[in-house]
């Protein structure tokens, strides 16, 4: 992909414009990199005192309304100077025109924008590539179209009579700045916000280890990253902060977007050794025990499989405290979700140790917070399968950290659950809501929902015992695909007695898109056809007393 040569000022449709700097009518410093969050940028030449500059203004509004909404970027630059900042103001208030006002005094955004005319349109599209030059009418509503459309801009150029510009070369020293580079930029945020997912055996459809897997998906990387898609998080703005936030912060937003706008460029390697995992990489740190299934368990291609009870051989020697933990299915693929239980020696008294969702991170708690397993503790998996198409062998293992000397908190965990309930066919806001009370004093420090195809929103509430309540989980809007633990920033203090209350509400009509069959009535239980309201709730109290 070429940039357009700084010396020309003139680019030709379908190059890269260079990164231009401008400031604004409020004085605020800005580039045409801004804006690489949108599908399209719209450049509009603007000159008051040229008649036919000044009636554009109403067409301006119209194109807003249009394409705003769908991703569109609008900045209007007064290139002549001769208007006033106060009658731009008045005409964009006039009008409710929305897009950035800047003036170009010195001719450099003139000059690297290649304007000649003061009514001319450019449209640029997600990569900063001149799409459409011409006059700010139909056919610039056409090109938007074709860009949207991800297709062919049938008419790229045409004339827009008006008054004529003519400027200078900037001086050598107002160059874009350097393009960032893979090595030198975002190797780092790939591998801490990216491959936790997409790495071999990861729960992420492929890979994006290199600059190369981040080219080949550029467009589909940059529309997820713009849009907030990914990396997933569904907890709303109203929740609890949590320590274990995959988004991506608005500085590493912006890194990608202007790596992706300029071209993936991958830059030198620095010589420092990758972290990217491998398949094999286990992602807590070097566990101290390590066991899986006596044997491989098959799943099958196609069907409907029972929750499956799986045993393993392994007995714990001795007692210990779990510092962290992580399960790691063999074909994450076929795994929808799964509970590892531990038991007592004769398999009874059982208590959920931890579990496997997709989306969801290994076990690791902070310095001086863990698990206590006594000696003698048996495992179990309760396994919900998928089978995808594809037969495979599942052979589930286990890596456990464990604490060097006695933590000053323990953790411990119980479910809340809804049961029993039925969804009505075509019910698009049917709610279920169950409760249970904390059965002692603790702090809560971690929150698990689930649900299954037809969920649409979670929350999780705390009524305390004076009356009040708080709400540390909200989640707008459920996504199966990804299912997290909510690990709380600051643990929120819930005495003995204290009311942990769930509400899922789901949606069985056509209007959600995970939905297999809207006609059907939805029974709670287990299976994918069927459907659940539950969390995990895990919470810590002194260690005063505990074994260990």
């Amino acid at each position: 992909m070429r940039a357009a040569p700084a010396s020309s000022g003139r680019a030709a449709i379908g190059d890269r414009l260079p990164d231009l700097s401008f400031v604004d009518l409020d004085g605020a410093s800005g580039r045409l990199s801004d804006y690489a969050d949108r599908e399209a940028l719209v450049v509009v030449v603007r000159h008051l005192q040229c008649p036919k500059s000044a009636e554009l203004a109403p067409r301006l509004a119209e194109l807003e309304s249009q394409y705003l909404l769908r991703g569109v970027g609008f900045v209007y630059v007064d290139l002549a100077g001769g208007s006033s900042d106060e009658a731009l103001r008045a005409e964009a208030k006039e009008h409710s025109l929305q897009g950035r006002q800047l003036r170009d005094g010195s001719g450099r955004f003139g000059f690297g924008l290649g304007a000649s005319s003061s009514t001319q349109a450019f449209v640029l599209d997600a990569r900063r590539r001149l799409r459409y030059r011409g006059a700010a009418a139909e056919t610039t509503s056409q090109a938007l179209d074709a860009i949207l459309a991800r297709d062919r801009v049938a008419v790229p150029e045409c004339d827009a009579p008006g008054l004529e510009l003519r400027f200078d070369p900037p001086p050598a020293d107002d160059a874009a700045p350097p393009a960032l580079t893979w090595h030198g930029d975002l190797r780092l945020v790939a591998e801490a916000r990216c491959q936790r997912c997409h790495r071999p055996g990861g729960g992420g459809p492929f890979s994006l280890l290199e600059s190369a897997d981040f080219a080949g998906r550029d467009a589909m990387v940059r529309r997820v990253i713009a849009q907030r898609v990914m990396p997933p998080w569904y907890a709303s703005a109203r929740s609890e902060k949590c320590r274990n936030d995959t988004r991506l912060t608005d500085d590493e937003r912006k890194l990608f977007l202007r790596w992706i706008q300029d071209g993936c460029e991958e830059g030198t390697a620095s010589g420092e050794p990758s972290t990217s995992p491998t398949t094999d990489d286990w992602r807590i740190p070097t566990p101290d025990i390590v066991f899986e299934l006596p044997r491989d368990y098959p799943v099958p291609a196609t069907g409907v499989l029972p929750y499956v009870h799986l045993s393993t051989d392994y007995v714990l020697p001795e007692t210990v405290w779990v510092q962290a933990i992580e399960v790691k299915p063999r074909c994450p693929q076929v795994v929808h979700h799964l509970a590892l239980v531990a038991t007592d020696e004769k398999g009874l008294r059982g208590e959920l140790l931890d579990g496997y969702l997709p989306g969801k991170e290994p076990t690791i708690y902070p310095e001086g917070m863990a698990k206590l397993l006594k000696k003698g503790t048996r495992f179990n998996f309760s396994v919900h399968f998928t089978p995808n198409g594809t037969a495979c062998s599942e052979r589930l293992r286990v890596g456990i950290v464990t604490a060097k000397t006695k933590p000053n908190l323990r953790v411990s965990g119980f479910y809340v659950r809804a049961l029993g309930f039925v969804i009505p066919p075509g019910a698009r806001e049917f709610a279920v809501t169950a409760e249970k009370p904390m059965p002692a004093d603790g702090e809560i420090v971690r929150l698990i929902p689930h649900m299954h195809l037809r969920g649409k929103s979670f929350v999780i509430e705390l009524v305390f015992p004076d009356g009040t309540s708080r709400r540390p989980l909200e989640i707008d809007r459920w996504h199966p695909d990804w299912q997290f633990a909510y690990d709380l920033e600051r643990p929120i203090a819930a005495p003995k007695g204290t009311i942990v209350r769930v509400t899922g509400v789901f949606d069985n009509s056509a209007a959600n898109p995970f939905n297999p069959d809207p006609g059907k009535r939805v029974f709670e239980g287990p299976q994918i056809f069927n459907e659940m309201a539950e969390s995990v709730i895990e919470f810590v109290a002194p260690t005063d007393g505990d074994g260990g």
